[in-house]
């Protein structure tokens, strides 16, 4: 049996039928079954990209202080410029921290400050 790798990431989207082609004089769907479906989608994407994350949890290395976030935490960037987010330090834009990941949300790492 093969091995299953998960996407690193994962792009879904709603397509229309463009006019003048077969696919426009098809029945349409109910828009409410497209949402739906979409949603459905959404979900089963979200939940591969955080399983896909958990690996990464417990890594420490470097990384670069890229920005403050909205929350007022900062964004880290590591060497393969994945996103960590670092609650509750004193750290500047510009900066190099030693960092571990502590946990995953679907578009970003958390993080702290590693310990020496």
């Amino acid at each position: 049996m093969g091995t299953e790798i998960p996407p690193g990431k994962s792009k879904h989207f709603s397509l229309l039928p463009r006019p003048h082609t077969k696919a426009f004089s098809f029945r349409n769907l109910d828009s409410r079954i497209s949402v739906q479906r979409s949603h459905e989608l959404h979900k089963v994407c979200e939940q591969i990209k955080i399983k896909s994350k958990q690996t990464m949890i417990g890594w420490k290395g470097r990384a670069f202080v890229s920005k403050y976030t909205e929350m007022g935490d900062v964004l880290t960037r590591t060497d393969s410029y994945r996103p960590v987010v670092i609650n509750g330090s004193d750290l500047k834009p510009g900066q190099y921290a030693d960092v571990e990941i502590v946990g995953a949300k679907p578009g970003y790492f958390l993080g702290k400050l590693a310990e020496d």
